[in-house]
């Protein structure tokens, strides 16, 4: 079971509620006075179905900031928000497209509690198993002493998220960082006229790179920008069709971080690339010129990347100033366009790909694909001596794959040949 919220008569006045995500159970805890951990915080569960509900929305389709947690945005995530008395652990709960992401971190030791929760974890859930386990603990709160309020809530929400029309109003909302019914109106219908202008995928995602009040008026201003400064695009190199299809990659979908990584790996494989990825080689896969991997840009920089097309052509307005961040910046729009199973299809000849700072899945499956496209990690271990890396060994690294020292320290963690520890200390953090 990959996901579940269990409920359970207790000899308290409570009742006792485990939720369990890819095999860690995140309510796990130990009492004063009790040897033995408890799996099961004991809690009212109407309070727990109530924040469950009011926060649905935001829970299923907003990621954690692209700076991380803010007060904002932690009491519609947070476990510790549902209160209502209890002690509930330090646990988030972020989603996106086809991703629920729970993380939790257990009580430090000593600190003085009612409990002490015990789990660290981070767990990517798929999206429909959550909210059927979701679905399933709200029914069993309504049969368990919620009352006719709570019912009349969950049916509301149920009639929200079977009606498609009111379904993607709350999702917007939700991207946008508000909660139901507080999200400027004016905001939410221009975002869904440029999505039916472009295409909901990309806008959705322009949402997410610069979520707010702003939303709608950054990326009309970037679109505007693109079509006057950006650089031209064509399509660029053609890849096998079995390159990203879905029948390429049998079992369950992959987290976008795994098929980024999986998707850059297949297509070395292709272009027959060993170390560095030039310039030339990257500019034609993305479609533009040589001069675009040369960094630069308007002195006012874009929210976010963009490539955009219409009837008129297309363009790609940039967004990094560095040539190496530039350089990854394309090497994700690559990703973007190879990735034939995400890409839905176009209107007509209208293009929307934003390439952004956001803690989306589809802005994690770019970066971990630039990253093993421009680093493929099997061969920056050939540059890195064994034993513990220094600065020097990673700057070289970094020259030699013509990338910057943070992708080499970013591949190290996430490949856990460092720890987050070691290289909080190399980088003077």
């Amino acid at each position: 079971m990959q996901f579940e919220i269990e409920l359970k008569a207790t000899d308290t006045a409570w009742h006792g509620i485990a939720i369990r995500a890819c095999g860690e159970t995140i309510t796990r805890l130990l009492r004063p006075g009790e040897a033995a951990p408890d799996e099961f915080v004991r809690a009212s569960p109407a309070a727990f179905a109530e924040w469950l509900v009011s926060n649905w929305w935001r829970l299923r389709w907003e990621p954690e900031p692209s700076k991380g947690a803010t007060e904002e945005w932690l009491p519609a995530h947070s476990l510790r928000a549902v209160g209502s008395g209890f002690a509930w652990p330090n646990a988030t709960v972020s989603g996106e497209d086809q991703f629920v992401f729970i993380t939790a971190k257990a009580d430090p030791v000593g600190v003085a509690g009612p409990v002490q929760y015990i789990t660290d974890c981070q767990c990517n859930v798929p999206a429909s198993l959550f909210e059927n386990a979701v679905d399933r603990f709200l029914l069993a709160a309504c049969g368990n002493g919620g009352g006719a309020e709570l019912a009349a809530q969950v049916d509301e929400l149920r009639m929200e998220r079977s009606d498609a029309g009111v379904a993607g109003w709350r999702r917007l909302e939700a991207m946008l960082g508000f909660d139901p019914d507080e999200a400027p109106a004016p905001v939410v219908e221009k975002l869904l006229n440029l999505a039916r202008e472009y295409a909901p995928r990309g806008v959705e995602e322009a949402t997410l790179g610069a979520p707010g009040a702003r939303a709608a008026r950054v990326l009309q201003e970037t679109i505007a920008a693109a079509r006057s400064y950006g650089t031209p695009w064509r399509p660029g190199r053609d890849f096998p069709n079995t390159l990203a299809s879905p029948a390429s990659v049998p079992g369950p979908t992959p987290p976008p971080w795994q098929a980024g990584s999986g998707l850059a790996k297949r297509a070395r494989e292709v272009i027959g690339v060993r170390g560095p990825v030039g310039d030339q080689t990257l500019c034609e896969l993305a479609g533009l010129s040589a001069a675009a991997c040369e960094g630069g840009g308007l002195s006012n920089r874009p929210e976010y990347a963009l490539l955009v097309g219409d009837g008129d052509g297309a363009r790609y307005l940039g967004r990094s100033r560095s040539h190496h961040g530039r350089r990854f910046e394309l090497a994700r729009l690559v990703g973007e366009l190879l990735d034939a199973k995400q890409v839905e299809p176009e209107h007509g000849a209208r293009i929307l790909r934003p390439v952004t700072e956001a803690k989306s899945g589809r802005q994690k499956f770019q970066r971990s694909f630039a990253q093993e496209f421009l680093c493929p990690f099997s061969e920056l271990e050939e540059q890195i001596p064994q034993g513990e890396p220094g600065t020097d060994d990673v700057e070289a690294a970094a020259a030699y794959f013509d990338v910057s020292p943070m992708v080499v320290w970013t591949a190290m963690v996430n490949r856990r040949r460092i720890s987050r520890a070691d290289f909080d200390s190399a980088a003077g953090l």
